[in-house]
């Protein structure tokens, strides 16, 4: 069953107009919670949006992630009589079946892969990668790529946990050289 969620946006409190685009959310009456894994930013977020001061912690280098803070719910009320609910993260969220959506969502990338010269290719540094190609002629951001890397890899482990190293080697084995395989024909 695919599901198609409406409105999906990409904030950054680190670019403050990137936020305009949740006040057609914030009218008088509405109440938002902000559900999340722990350390990705909800407090900072509502601190941003409504001028509040609740603690935060800095985002560790290591990992990108931020420190777990809030360790219960809460009810604000901005100044526009919107309620908000801040929530404590969830110590982890995992990918259900997501090789459908990483597909969609980095179709872009996936068509690159097929171009790469080599069926094996790691995206790395070999000669006729596609993909470092289009990074290196900004068509698409290395950024995007090392997001669609991570996603992979916690598919492949929600996958390893799920029905074992072996198989999920062999599933992705076979998704790669179908890719190629169908460029093939294409040409």
């Amino acid at each position: 069953m695919l599901i198609l969620v409406p409105n999906v946006h990409a904030l950054s409190v680190n670019q403050l107009d990137s936020l305009d685009v949740l006040q057609e959310y914030l009218y008088e009456g509405s109440s938002i919670a902000l559900v999340g894994s722990s350390g990705v930013g909800k407090s900072t977020l509502i601190n941003a949006l409504f001028h509040m001061h609740q603690a935060t912690k800095e985002v560790r280098e290591s990992d990108d992630h931020g420190k777990h803070t809030t360790t219960h719910r809460q009810l604000f009320f901005t100044d526009g009589d919107v309620a908000v609910i801040d929530t404590p993260g969830m110590r982890e969220l995992q990918l259900y079946n997501a090789e459908q959506g990483i597909e969609r969502t980095f179709s872009s990338i996936v068509e690159l892969i097929a171009q790469c010269k080599y069926s094996d290719c790691t995206h790395s540094n070999e000669p006729g990668c596609a993909v470092q190609a289009a990074i290196a002629d900004d068509l698409i951001s290395e950024a995007h790529f090392d997001n669609y890397l991570k996603l992979l890899k916690e598919e492949e482990s929600q996958q390893r946990r799920t029905v074992g190293a072996h198989a999920v080697k062999e599933h992705y084995r076979a998704y790669f050289k179908k890719i190629h395989s169908d460029n093939k024909e294409k040409w």
